[in-house]
């Protein structure tokens, strides 16, 4: 890791910079106002910051079992798995992507994943409409599709994700 790269737990102070990391790849995941994100922040098991030069440049929500996150995708794997982490949103801001940030968020998720004895991790990835960098990142992790689940949308087109886990050895 870039010695000017620091991951550390989301702090307050944080907030505003998640927000607006998260606004900018709404796109691929869901929509977050301060609330949503506290409540979320206080249900995850690990999240994290990746700071560079003092600036949010990454950050990591991650939610263990039986939790009561509302996500349908997070409850498709509750119902599933007894012990596992899920990753809700890694999100890097554009100006600090190729420069394998979450090539490290993912190698400190399983870290901690040894550490804490989770030998699987779980994950969505979009596949209508695809989300190809996704696909491939998660492809090289190990990941592999159990289910898909299809999102149903009022105002919107259908959207269907890739339900994929990567088991730790």
């Amino acid at each position: 890791m870039d010695n000017s790269m620091h991951i550390r737990p989301i702090e307050p102070k944080d907030h505003d910079a998640i927000l607006a990391l998260n606004e900018a790849s709404v796109a691929v995941l869901s929509p977050l106002n301060n609330d949503q994100m506290v409540k979320l922040i206080a249900q995850s098991c690990l999240h994290a910051v990746v700071e560079i030069e003092g600036v949010v440049a990454a950050f990591l929500l991650v939610v263990g079992p039986k939790t009561a996150y509302r996500s349908i995708n997070y409850q498709w794997f509750d119902e599933q798995y007894d012990d596992f982490y899920y990753i809700d949103r890694v999100v890097v801001h554009a100006h600090y992507r190729a420069q394998k940030i979450g090539q490290t968020l993912y190698q400190y998720l399983i870290d901690q994943a040894y550490h804490n004895h989770v030998g699987l991790l779980c994950a969505e990835i979009d596949i209508a409409p695809p989300n190809e960098p996704s696909l491939h990142f998660h492809r090289k992790w190990g990941f592999k599709e159990v289910s898909t689940l299809t999102h149903s949308a009022e105002k919107s087109a259908e959207k269907i994700v890739s339900l994929q886990v990567c088991v730790i050895n």
